[in-house]
């Protein structure tokens, strides 16, 4: 019965096919003039639990697999940005000061792990932030302050400086999708960044979701560094 509903459904979609279906040709009318990054995907800074938010320590079985992937996919790209909260608030959850930072927490501590290996391979990654407020929430008009300026500016120069990864970090994204806090394309490469100077946006593919999981593809705006 299921081989004969099988056959009866391929039937169908035959005599609803256009008799005069043709193959699809695509051409060029204008050449990219922005460089081309090439593909990759966007990643959690560390292996999370079945529910999607909770911590999960890397055990060497799950590090094992999910460096073998990274490896296999060999990613032209990946867009790796921060949460302040990973750094910004000592292991109590206590929120910590503008330029007092706890880059032993075992959120960053599981951030560098994957940078070392993007070191190691010499992949690309996009760095930046995917919060600047606490606890996740992001203000506006936090972005035009000076405490935000530091913020960025102390981040950049902790991962160039101390972790040595200005040879891997080719871009970097100060705000994770401005437009959800109201802050316009305009706005946006309007504000004064340490170090960090914005242009049009730049053609490549990352995609959401993790390693051990799906992804799809998302095209990504993005920054460059000057040192």
């Amino acid at each position: 019965m299921k081989r004969k509903f099988i056959l009866l459904t391929l039937v169908i979609a035959t005599l609803i096919v256009p008799a005069n279906l043709q193959a699809f040709e695509s051409t060029v009318e204008e050449e990219l003039q922005t460089p081309w990054e090439g593909f990759g995907y966007n990643q959690w800074g560390f292996a999370r639990e079945s529910d999607g938010n909770t911590f999960k320590p890397w055990s060497d079985d799950l590090w094992k697999t999910t460096t073998e992937r990274i490896l296999a996919i060999k990613p032209s790209l990946v867009r790796l940005p921060v949460i302040r909260d990973w750094f910004n608030k000592d292991d109590d959850g206590n929120n910590l000061p503008i330029g007092t930072y706890n880059w032993d927490s075992k959120y960053m501590q599981a951030y560098f792990k994957i940078m070392d290996l993007y070191k190691e391979h010499d992949i690309k990654v996009m760095s930046g932030f995917w919060g600047v407020g606490y606890n996740g929430e992001d203000y506006k008009q936090f972005y035009t302050t000076d405490e935000c300026a530091q913020l960025q500016a102390d981040l950049i120069e902790y991962l160039f400086r101390t972790k040595g990864y200005d040879k891997i970090i080719t871009s970097y994204a100060p705000s994770n999708e401005p437009l959800g806090v109201g802050i316009s394309y305009e706005d946006w490469r309007n504000v004064a960044y340490p170090q960090i100077f914005c242009r049009e946006p730049i053609h490549g593919a990352t995609g959401y979701g993790n390693l051990h999981n799906t992804t799809q593809i998302n095209c990504q705006p993005m920054i460059s560094i000057t040192t």
